[in-house]
């Protein structure tokens, strides 16, 4: 898998941590 760019749209991010 590709590391993309982060978004604030996508909460799919396994790094994304808004949790």
């Amino acid at each position: 898998n590709v590391k993309k760019p982060n978004n604030d749209d996508n909460d799919e991010d396994e790094d994304k941590d808004d949790d």
